[in-house]
């Protein structure tokens, strides 16, 4: 999986932490499997195996703002860019 983390100005942000979690059966996260920083162009990159019956999202949180986003296809590369609220 990887992606950029934009501004609200559409501005790519260095570094920002950026964690994916995994989720159960409920709306919370059962744990948070890893965080990378962005690098000097925004872009951050995760490789991991997605569980079936497992939900997974991306949360992104800095001064510049706030993002949360759902990771959805299985099986397959990820390109998921954030755009901070």
């Amino acid at each position: 999986m990887s992606g950029v983390v934009y501004s609200k100005n559409n501005i790519p942000v260095p570094n920002v932490n950026v964690e994916y979690r995994m989720y159960k059966s409920s709306s919370y996260p059962e744990s948070t499997l890893g965080s990378v920083r962005t690098n000097e162009s925004g872009e951050f990159k995760f490789t991991f195996w997605a569980k079936k019956r497992r939900g997974y999202d991306l949360k992104c949180f800095c001064d510049s703002g706030y993002n949360k986003q759902s990771i959805y296809k299985y099986g397959e590369a990820n390109t998921i860019d954030l755009h901070l609220e």
